[in-house]
């Protein structure tokens, strides 16, 4: 009867020492996602948006060098470099 009682006091330590552990681990999960939340909206300012649109517009920029290039480009409504458009 006292092994019985003692196996059963072993596994309420048990589960307490998991729901413990499990606990603890959600608690230190929530913190740092409240952490992660709190730094993101004080990083996220006017300036840093700027920045962050520089930067994506210039990563995929993409420059052309010669004469022949604007006429490439414009379409048929549009002049091609050293035309001048008369008022008519």
């Amino acid at each position: 009867m006292a092994e019985k009682a003692s196996r059963k006091e072993l596994e309420a330590i048990a589960t307490k020492m998991h729901l413990a552990k499990s606990k603890t681990a959600a608690d230190a999960a929530y913190y740092k996602s409240e952490a992660e939340t709190q730094a993101n909206q004080q990083k996220l300012t006017k300036e840093f948006v700027a920045l962050e649109t520089f930067k994506l517009a210039t990563q995929n920029a993409q420059l052309y060098f010669g004469d022949a290039l604007p006429s490439v480009f414009l379409n048929g409504n549009q002049l091609p470099v050293g035309e001048t458009q008369t008022s008519r």
